[in-house]
């Protein structure tokens, strides 16, 4: 396998006059030996931002700057029904391509994923808008998805991470696994505020420049790995209703959810000196249940809430 892959890089390289063959193989090794790097190529050019847009009841504010941005959720993925069609920033979405689809990233990003269930990293490309199904951070390729290895399931809890647009490497101590782990995306306002209170500084340590994607077909793709990258913890998933920045607010909402959800409670979480005061439900056992409480709750009244994983 460690040869077929390695042939593959090669091939690339020979092929460096072709920007898109050269693309993904460095990144699809590292998706079956090891964990993905902590860097992707420098962003060139204009990014495509776009308007707050609303999508069945709920907000989305996207972001002009990808730098810090850091999130847990659950991913899903999407397959034949789009192949071929355009993506939100104007490529050709192609099943097989190492992309995704986010609701607030500039588009282009380069984000490390990891599949918290086996510890499995890749690096995607996030080229679309999406998804929209409520509960879900980010819609990942079929071929990411196999390797990331939930294409089964469905559905994996992950960790997002936003890699530095001008080609730096991230820190190790700027890294989610080192340190404590606080925002959870920007779907909201409050989100939004929370995100902005966490965006650390720009990275400044330089490294090479990797290819990142590739358009492959069915047949081309690498064989999928076989062993877990990682040992990794088991994952706690929740129902957040709310967050607030006063605490009685939060606890006016605990208590009206109370009767429906006796697991609800307030969870504090410190931003770089200022609290906020989250509303949460469970944890539940899946992402399945998760669903049926998040449809619960947005029928009730709340009409933000959003799964989020720790």
């Amino acid at each position: 396998m460690r040869l077929y892959v390695l042939a593959l890089s090669a091939l690339a390289f020979m092929l460096s006059s072709c920007t898109e063959l050269q693309l993904a193989t460095h990144f699809t090794k590292e998706a079956l030996d090891e964990p993905a790097p902590y860097n992707a190529p420098a962003i060139t050019g204009a990014r495509k931002v776009g308007k707050p847009y609303q999508v069945e009841g709920l907000w989305y504010y996207p972001l002009e700057d990808s730098t810090g941005y850091s999130a847990k959720g659950i991913a899903s993925w999407y397959g034949k029904e789009f192949h071929g069609k355009k993506t939100a920033n104007g490529e050709t979405y192609n099943m097989y391509d190492l992309t995704a689809a986010h609701p607030t990233l500039p588009l282009p990003t380069y984000v490390r994923v990891t599949n918290l269930n086996n510890g499995k990293s890749i690096i995607v490309k996030v080229n679309d808008r999406g998804p929209f199904l409520r509960g879900r951070v980010i819609d990942m390729s079929y071929r990411s998805a196999q390797l990331l290895g939930y294409v089964e399931q469905g559905t994996a809890p992950v960790l997002l991470e936003a890699l530095p647009a001008d080609g730096t490497i991230m820190l190790a101590n700027q890294r989610p696994e080192e340190v404590p782990f606080k925002k959870y995306g920007h779907t909201t306002k409050q989100a939004a505020a929370e995100a902005q209170l966490t965006r650390p500084a720009r990275f400044t340590e330089r490294v090479s420049q990797q290819p990142v994607t590739q358009t492959v077909t069915e047949e081309e793709a690498p064989p999928l790995p076989s062993t877990q990258i990682a040992t990794v913890e088991k994952v706690r998933i929740f129902v957040q209703t709310g967050s607030f920045g006063d605490k009685s607010n939060a606890e006016h909402q605990r208590s009206k959810l109370a009767h429906m959800f006796t697991n609800s409670y307030v969870s504090p979480a410190e931003v770089k000196g200022k609290t906020f005061y989250r509303v949460r439900i469970g944890p539940v056992e899946n992402v399945e249940m998760a669903d049926q409480v998040l449809a619960r709750a947005v029928h009730e009244g709340y009409k933000q809430a959003i799964i989020v994983v720790d």
